[in-house]
């Protein structure tokens, strides 16, 4: 994926030296971070620098920063708004923005938002890419209640759902569990190594040993955990094997 450059528009400057110290912290792979207190320097900093992702309060000063929204293009960058003011919510979402969060916002909030934004742009970036050429979608980034984990794909055995949260189970580590449901991780992995074989459970079909066939359909995993086919799921495993 390519190097994420986050630009922070602030005027708080206490507030802004909070996000970035957040990012530092609990996403080791953002290197670059952009602070700007104006609209001024906020444009002069995106048009310069390209960011992926906005954090944009909305009173910057004297001004919005719906006028500072009005003259970029933000189509391929993930905007997240951290306002004190909720009355703006409405106009935030007529520019597309994707995550609209309230002062205070709870650490544990942002890392969420977060988290999403960096998935995002995975995401998007492997829709550019020409069918003539293989989609690279190497790592997902696993959010908890404190920190967020960078982790290969090839090392992803199954993901379990666990309720509202995803339980990751890892070739190289114990499990691992994030705050995001497993429908989030879903659209994210890459199609032609992991397939949902059941409500509970997605698959990464390189690390599938056998395949049981007893009453149903059972999948019997690299680390040796059998884990059943529901009835719907069988014809697409069987389609995704061409076995058929």
């Amino acid at each position: 994926m390519k190097n994420l450059k986050i630009l922070i528009l602030e005027d708080d400057t206490v507030s802004a030296k909070l996000y970035e110290l957040y990012l530092r912290k609990y996403f080791k792979e953002i290197h670059t971070i952009f602070l700007a207190h104006t609209l001024e320097t906020a444009l002069d900093c995106f048009f310069e620098n390209k960011p992926n992702i906005l954090f944009l309060d909305v009173n910057i000063g004297n001004d919005l920063v719906f006028a500072f929204l009005e003259k970029i293009n933000t189509e391929n960058v993930y905007k997240i708004c951290i306002t004190s003011h909720e009355h703006y919510a409405v106009k935030a979402y007529e520019f597309h923005i994707h995550n609209y969060l309230v002062k205070p916002v709870l650490i544990e909030k942002f890392i969420d938002v977060t988290t999403r934004a960096i998935n995002w742009i995975a995401n998007n970036d492997s829709k550019t890419i020409t069918q003539n050429v293989a989609v690279n979608k190497s790592f997902i980034a696993i959010s908890s209640a404190n920190k967020v984990e960078i982790v290969g794909m090839e090392n992803i055995i199954y993901l379990e759902a666990y309720g509202r949260y995803t339980i990751f189970h890892l070739k190289d580590a114990p499990i691992k569990m994030s705050t995001l449901n497993m429908g989030e991780y879903e659209n994210l992995l890459d199609k032609n190594m992991f397939i949902r074989t059941h409500h509970k459970f997605i698959i990464n079909i390189n690390e599938v040993r056998t395949i049981e066939k007893n009453v149903g359909y059972d999948c019997l995993m690299s680390n040796n955990k059998l884990l059943p086919v529901s009835k719907r799921k069988v014809s697409n495993l069987i389609q995704f094997l061409n076995l058929k």
